[in-house]
């Protein structure tokens, strides 16, 4: 079976799920804190991905 939805809607529904796995992880004691360049590291993103996370102004000291 298929569903066809908008992009928008679909992109909103990934970021809820996205969102609702990581509090459930963060209440099990599962996640670490990591720099952006950590992460990058540990990831092997393709290189224009790294670039754009690497555009991201830092929001937290």
């Amino acid at each position: 079976m298929a569903v066809v939805v908008p992009v928008e809607e679909f992109q909103n529904l990934r970021r809820a799920a996205m969102h609702a796995r990581f509090l459930r992880a963060k209440a099990a004691g599962e996640t670490e804190r990591m720099t952006v360049e950590e992460f990058i590291e540990r990831t092997g993103l393709p290189e224009h991905i790294k670039q754009e996370l690497r555009e991201i102004p830092e929001t937290r000291g």
